[in-house]
């Protein structure tokens, strides 16, 4: 009793509840930024009827409506995408590629790099197309 004596009394147990609700904002915020930041290169892609589906870690390479290839957010050449493509396709060779091309390129530019895709190795590549807009059943 001599801490009551002198006016210490025990510490009172910590409310974390804030913490965690700030916690839980900042995951949502992270979680829904964090597809945002691989976009970060405007293609218009086509659009077709096909479910939507999330784009996990992989390599993905864009050709915009000029035709020019990135590797990622890096410009390149067809060659250079090739040997550059080859060297990350050796460190992981089940590594996914992602295509996005812009719908005005020229079929035969996009022809092109799935072939310099495959020529490096490339077994699961996948093409990125938008979803048609749903359909609200009015007339």
């Amino acid at each position: 009793m001599r801490g009551e004596d002198q006016g210490l009394s025990q510490l009172p147990d910590i409310n974390i509840t804030n913490l965690v609700d700030v916690t839980m904002v900042l995951l949502i915020i992270f979680m829904i930024t964090a597809p945002m930041i691989q976009a970060s290169l405007d293609v218009n892609v086509p659009k077709t009827q096909t479910e939507r589906r999330e784009i996990f870690e992989g390599v993905m390479i864009v050709v915009n409506a000029e035709g020019e290839i990135f590797l990622g957010n890096q410009p390149t050449t067809l060659e250079g995408f090739r040997t550059r493509l080859g060297q990350l396709i050796e460190e992981d060779p089940s590594r996914p590629v992602y295509l996005k091309a812009d719908e005005a390129v020229a079929y035969a530019r996009v022809v092109e790099v799935i072939s310099g895709i495959k020529e490096c190795g490339v077994t699961n590549l996948g093409l990125v197309v938008m979803p048609l807009p749903e359909k609200t059943g009015r007339k």
